[in-house]
């Protein structure tokens, strides 16, 4: 009777019948660590593939090595044991990226591993799109960028937001020939990509209008963060030559004309002569001798050219043979002015019949359009370009006439 209790007592001290089942996660990733635990205290754990995982003996922690799996075994203190397999998962590769952004600003990561997640560890510093891994600078901070597959295992990479510089400051209209200063804040350098427009000086901000056009200006801050400026450089105002009559008999017109765009005619005595601040027409009104000017005015400034003009009694144009025969006018009409959507009809009247050229240019004065047409006849025109002010000029062998067009 007594041998038959003792082998039932070594029964019930075997691995199937008193085992306490091992808990905890039984997934790890490599080079992470999951806990696992048993009720029976006093015990022991090995694990039997070292190279995939190992354990502490006495506190369980299981630590992936590499990936694949690795039989984790507790000894009971009293005898027995019992078993767990742990799968450790692998990491995805390494995150690529600069790590680096500005406020505002976009900047992309990347992983060679597929089928993961992108999240960020802080939104309110940068924000990530979870399938693209671009990321966009929110504040400037650090945060962390995660990639992470569905086993929960995840590559982690640092992320660094920069401030942008403040706006550029200084006046974005600019002159041929004259310095001028922008300014900003901060240890940063200025550059352009426009060097034919625009010269950088050796003071910071500094820039000189080299040709008129449209520049851009960078400021760049030693993070790589940049704000962006465009300048317009003007050309300085030019009057042009006159071409004038240096005689007028009273009670006659005659025309007046710049090859220079754009200006305005006026006379220094309108007693003696009238002129028509936009045909150039001079009528004689009185004996004497006048100025005649031509202004043209931009933002860089006004340019006058000036022409003599004597105005003869009808008495002493005959005694001098002048002839007192009425020059007529010559206009150069754009209809309708404003025009819109730049639809117009451009017409050069002139007592002569002759062949004309026609210039269309803008503010900066670029040219928009140019055709050659004949006096007196209709010509439809459109401007294909953004509403604003034009400049229309109209050359003969006689003379240059200006007009200023209205797109809307």
């Amino acid at each position: 009777m007594k041998k038959t209790i003792l082998f039932i007592s070594f029964l019930l001290c075997g691995h199937h019948l008193f085992a306490q089942t091992i808990t905890g996660t039984t997934s790890v990733c490599r080079g992470s660590i999951t806990t696992l635990s048993n009720s029976s205290a006093g015990g022991v754990w090995t694990s039997g593939t070292m190279g995939t995982a190992t354990v502490d003996s006495f506190s369980g922690d299981v630590s992936g090595v590499s990936a694949g799996t690795s039989v984790i075994t507790y000894y009971y203190a009293g005898g027995g044991y019992t078993t767990a397999t742990v799968t450790v998962n692998p990491l995805p590769a390494a995150i690529t990226g600069t790590g680096n952004a500005c406020q505002g600003a976009n900047s992309p990561f990347g992983d060679a591993t597929t089928g993961g997640t992108w999240s960020s560890s802080n939104n309110s510093v940068a924000m990530i799109d979870g399938s693209t891994g671009i990321a966009t600078g929110i504040s400037s901070d650090t945060a962390t960028i995660m990639y992470t597959l569905t086993t929960g295992c995840a590559s982690h990479a640092g992320i660094t937001v920069n401030p942008m510089p403040l706006p550029i400051t200084g006046s974005s209209n600019h002159c041929v020939g004259v310095t001028d200063t922008l300014y900003d804040f901060g240890a940063g350098t200025w550059t352009t990509s426009t060097t034919g427009i625009i010269a950088l000086g050796a003071t910071a901000g500094d820039i000189t209008g080299i040709a008129s056009g449209t520049a851009d200006v960078t400021y760049t801050l030693p993070s790589g963060c940049a704000v962006d400026m465009t300048v317009y450089v003007n050309p300085q105002p030019n009057a042009g030559n006159l071409t004038a009559a240096s005689i007028i008999c009273m009670g006659n017109t005659a025309n007046a004309a710049s090859d220079a765009c754009c200006g305005t005619w006026s006379s220094s005595n309108p007693a003696i002569a009238s002129v028509g601040p936009v045909s150039g027409i001079i009528t004689g009104l009185s004996a004497g001798i006048v100025a005649i000017n031509y202004s043209v005015t931009n933002l860089c400034g006004t340019a006058i050219a000036i022409a003599a003009v004597r105005i003869l009694s009808t008495e002493a144009c005959g005694n001098l043979g002048v002839s007192a025969t009425v020059t007529a006018p010559v206009t150069l009409s754009v209809l309708p002015n404003p025009a819109k959507d730049g639809k117009m009809v451009v017409i050069l009247n002139s007592d002569k019949d002759e062949q004309a050229s026609i210039i269309i240019t803008n503010v900066l004065g670029e040219k928009i359009k140019e055709f050659t047409t004949a006096t007196n006849q209709s010509n439809d025109v459109k401007i294909d370009s953004a509403a604003g002010i034009y400049y229309i000029s109209a050359t003969t062998a006689h003379g240059r006439y200006d007009s200023k067009i209205v797109v809307e």
